[in-house]
Order: C-alpha cells, then structure tokens, then sequence
C-alpha cells in the first residue's frame, strides 16, 4: 500500500516480523492482523526501494532470500549538486568540505564534514565549470589526485587555460559522479563513510549489479518474486504457508515462505467478448461443457475456440460472469461450482441458485486468475 502494507489479497492480513521459524527454513515472516490505525508507528511497514530491495522501515533492515533480515548493501557514493553550491552525500547527509577553517592551501584535503548551510561563503561552496572541472567558491581552487592506492583529492590550483590537467567529473541521474579521465568515481573513505573528516578519494564505481540475494521484483497480479544472486530462490515468491483449498492460508500467525511463483501458469484466463472464457497460457482453448444428448450438465473441459458472432451459437462454449460472482453457461444456464468435502473438491456444473453460497461464487483478478471466493483457490487445467 501507499503507507508501506505488505497485504495478502486472501487473507487480508499484513506481513509482520517475528522470531525465525527453524521449521520453515529460518523464516522471520508472519502475516499478522494489519496494523492500519499505528500507521508511522507500525512493524509493518516496508518500502519496496529502487535498487530492489524490501527494506523493513522500523529496523532499517532487509529481506534476503532465506527471509531473515540482514544490513541492507549500500553505496557511500551518491552525491547531489544543491542549487547553493554545496554537494550533498545522500548516504550520510553530510557535504564535501576541504580541511581547514577555512580551507584555502594548495594541498588542502578534501573531506566529508557536516553540512554548514548559514555560512554563506564557506569552502563547502562548489561550481561546475563548462569542462566539467569542480571549482572550490571560497579558494577558487580545483581539484586533483595524489598518486597512491586510495587517490585521495587534494585542492590545487585551477588551469582554466589547459583545463584537461585539472579533474574533470561528470554528475549521473542516479548520483555518482565520475571522473571522465579515469572511470572512477566520487567515493568516500570507510565502509560506510559517513564520518567528518572522511578523506574523499576516487574508486571503483559501486553502479554494478549489487551480489545480494536480498532484491525482490513486484511482478504483475501481486507476485513479490526474488531475484537477487541466490539460483535456488531466485524464481520463487512469498506465500503464505498452508494447505491450498484450506483455511491454512488466513489464519493469524501463518508463517510466510518462498514457492515457486505461479505467474506463467495454466490459471491465467480472459473472459472475452462473446462470453468466451479463454485459457491465456498455450493453446488458449474456451471453457465448454461436455454433456450427453438432451443433458443440461455435463464435465467441463477445454474445446477449439469458435469465433462465431451469432448470439444463439455455440452457447455451451459462452459464459457471463454474474454480478454474484457466478460463471454461469449460456446453454444450460447452470453455474460452475466447487462440490466436495474440503480435500476432496471438484469443479462441476449445477443449477445456479442465490441459496447456493460460496460454493458458486467467484472472483475474476487483473491478472488474469479465476478465483474461489470460499476456498481461494483458483480455476486452472488438469491432465486427466
């Protein structure tokens, strides 16, 4: 949700953290009554960030592939130009300075120290010239790289008359700034560095795929499907624990683990113009019934799809899905239902009835899946 809710679509209920479950593989998820009027102030609160990962709001940790929490990655090499000059270190809040008070000597060190916004001529003040050179405000000095294994910069001068002497940097929409000569970039000392008076050198740029295998991808229909470094998890999504067909799957305190996402299966369907129910995964054949002579029931089973416009055709072939929920056949005027003791459903043809209940009532999703209110299981293809 808007507000960060993980909400299952079948329960109703939120994603919550709790103790590991050894029996589930080390789990710390739960699905938990959801925590709506805490707001702010709730566990349950995820944000979905753009790097992938579900970073958990209270504990500012992240979700990995084994369900457990873990230091979400980082990069210390995010930087934003203000309008005012100063370059900002969005990981720690704090702007690139040079050491000293001010700092003004050829050789000055340039560090991270603690943004200082009220003073107004400050050597945290920076200007991009045309080629591409930082140019301190205060100094009117530039920057340049001392030989070594960690490149640290240092002010020096300016030589606006041979500018490719001086450290030419270019600024990416996503924050790292790298050096145009040598390919490195913009990187703060430590891991993380988020101390004052960090040196600030060049490096290898972090913008790679990050080797976690805490990323999640939110897939169309609802899926949340790994797919960080992990081969084993990578194609599997959250779900709740349980027996399909069962209450297993609402109850409170249901554990949360990963199986194998159902997003390309043989649950997928379009209900189209005509009253066609289309299987939308291979052969994309239409629901019909099957029935002996001068019988309105029958077994329902796939059958070629026949693109007829006339109304009064192939009526065993075309459906209407009512504002009950009921999928009710043209021909025989019956509905599809789910019959059977729990464990032992099936899905047959019956006469619609409002007396029915949820055996008759179903629901169709964005994505394509016809889905029992009562059992929340979904309508899908089976081989005989």
């Amino acid at each position: 949700t808007p507000e960060g809710f993980l909400v299952n679509r079948l329960s109703g209920k939120c994603v919550d953290v709790s103790v590991p479950d050894p029996a589930r593989g080390g789990s710390m998820l739960r699905q938990r009554t959801c925590e709506f009027n805490v707001g702010k102030l709730s566990v349950q609160r995820w944000e979905h960030t753009p790097e992938g990962f579900l970073k958990h709001l209270v504990s500012g940790e992240c979700l990995d592939s084994k369900l457990a929490m873990f230091p979400c990655p980082h990069t210390d090499q995010h930087w934003q130009m203000l309008s005012d000059g100063h370059i900002l270190n969005r990981m720690s809040g704090k702007c690139l300075d040079v050491a000293g008070s001010p700092g003004l000597e050829d050789g000055a060190k340039v560090v991270l120290w603690s943004c200082a916004y009220d003073v107004g001529s400050g050597d945290q003040r920076w200007e991009i010239l045309p080629s591409g050179t930082i140019r301190n405000r205060l100094s009117k000095k530039c920057l340049r790289w001392e030989s070594g294994q960690k490149m640290n910069l240092r002010l020096a001068p300016c030589h606006l008359e041979a500018p490719g002497l001086d450290l030419s940097l270019e600024f990416f929409h996503d924050g790292f700034v790298r050096s145009k000569d040598t390919g490195l970039c913009l990187n703060v000392d430590g891991q993380p560095g988020t101390a004052d008076g960090a040196s600030v050198n060049l490096a290898a740029c972090e913008d790679k795929t990050i080797e976690t295998s805490g990323i999640w991808t939110q897939m169309p229909g609802g899926f949340i499907r790994n797919t960080g470094n992990d081969w084993e998890t990578q194609h599997k999504c959250l779900e709740v624990f349980g027996r399909s067909g069962t209450d297993d799957k609402v109850q409170e305190e249901a554990p949360i683990h990963l199986e194998f996402c159902e997003i390309q299966s043989d649950q997928k369907w379009d209900i189209a113009d005509g009253g066609f129910v289309k299987n939308s995964i291979g052969g994309r054949k239409c629901l019909d019934v099957r029935s002996a002579p001068g019988s309105l029931g029958g077994k329902l089973w796939l059958q070629n799809c026949v693109d007829w416009s006339s109304p009064t055709a192939y009526l065993d072939l075309k459906w209407q899905l009512t504002q009950d929920g009921q999928i009710q056949n043209k021909h025989s005027s019956r509905c599809v239902a789910v019959l059977g003791e729990p464990g032992g459903e099936r899905v047959d043809l019956e006469p619609c009835s409002d007396n029915a209940g949820s055996s008759q009532q179903w629901d169709s999703r964005p994505g394509g899946e016809l889905v029992h209110r009562r059992t929340g299981r979904c309508l899908v293809l089976r081989s005989q």
